[in-house]
């Protein structure tokens, strides 16, 4: 078993960035893995208040561990989305996607072969790494989001 934690989610612009998701109620989220792929959402510690913990079990194959929230997201011209995250997990692909209201547009982030580090690291994507991903709009920019995911892909296996 293992886990990763994000602990705060903001939008920076000109000026201070807002908190959008402290991860105070776990209930918001809801744990969308692959068949065969075990995964348990919990509150836990975080480096202020409280993480969500993503506890995952590929069970010695591959697939995925989704963590999904609806979070309606207006983002500015130009902006930074920034989290916390450590995990006891080995390097796998972390995926921080947001779709828009339809659910079928979706633009993320992918990293491969990810070392989640032992201690809690900020992480921040800015506008130029949020890529479209698929979906019927074919690209374009992404002004609104309707929710957010973080997606942990089994790796390659050593």
């Amino acid at each position: 078993m293992a886990w990763v934690g994000p602990v705060a989610l903001a939008v920076a612009a000109p000026g201070e960035p807002a908190v959008l998701d402290a991860f105070e109620d776990r209930q918001a989220w809801t744990a969308a893995p692959a068949t065969d792929v075990g995964l348990a959402l919990a509150g836990a510690p975080g480096i202020e208040g409280n993480a969500l913990c993503l506890d995952i079990d590929f069970r010695g194959h591959g697939g995925y561990a989704v963590a999904k929230r609806a979070l309606p997201i207006a983002l500015p011209e130009n902006y930074a989305l920034s989290f916390w995250m450590r995990g006891d997990i080995p390097p796998n692909n972390l995926e921080f996607k947001l779709a828009d209201a339809s659910g079928d547009n979706v633009w993320w982030v992918n990293r491969r072969d990810v070392a989640f580090p032992a201690a809690w690291t900020k992480v921040t994507y800015r506008k130029r790494h949020v890529e479209f991903a698929w979906g019927p709009a074919r690209g374009g920019e992404l002004r609104e989001a309707a929710s957010i995911q973080f997606a942990v892909t089994a790796g390659p296996r050593r």
